[in-house]
């Protein structure tokens, strides 16, 4: 009896979860499909952020330096 309970349960939450039509079905990990949005135009200032991931050291700064000096300058 406690199985057929069991099995029940789970086909029960499988199908209420199923995806039909114009509606995709509910998301379970809100965490995982939602990320947290971030400004991608914010600029990084201090030449020393990232220097312990620099790719190219002749350059004199930091990894996430933004050397964009035109939007820098605004």
């Amino acid at each position: 009896m406690n199985k057929l309970i069991l099995y029940l349960f789970i086909g029960i939450f499988f199908i209420s979860c199923s995806a039909k039509d114009d509606y995709p079905g509910l998301n379970m990990l809100l965490i995982c499909i939602h990320s947290v949005p971030y400004e991608p135009l914010s600029q990084v200032k201090d030449e020393e952020i990232g220097s312990w991931l620099d790719s190219n050291p002749e350059d004199g700064h930091g990894e996430f330096y933004n050397s964009n000096l035109i939007i820098r300058m605004v």
